[in-house]
């Protein structure tokens, strides 16, 4: 903060780990929504939970190419509108 400060950058107040706020969080749920449509039966692949994981390392990033693109673009057009819903509730949780 005191960097922030000292370089005259303005950092806007929000709440912390708001999923209004990051649409990352979003992403996360539509990637797991993906992995066990494409996988439903990844957690039984023989070998153990290091199996899983391993298998888990392969498959994501083949799972989020198939992420449409209009998903991320309607992610990021929506933003404008999750701001302004969060600074009308004043940092509450609110729908848009």
């Amino acid at each position: 903060m005191d960097w922030l400060e000292a370089n005259n950058i303005d950092v806007l107040e929000h709440p912390p780990y708001s999923p209004d706020l990051n649409p990352i969080e979003h992403v996360w749920v539509e990637l797991q929504k993906q992995l066990h449509q494409q996988y439903p039966r990844i957690a039984d692949t023989p070998g153990g939970k290091q199996a899983v994981k391993k298998r888990l390392a392969h498959v994501l990033p083949l799972v989020c190419e198939t992420i449409p693109v209009e998903f991320f673009e309607k992610l990021c057009k929506s933003m404008p509108n999750r701001v302004a819903a969060v600074l009308e509730a004043k940092g509450g949780y609110t729908k848009y």
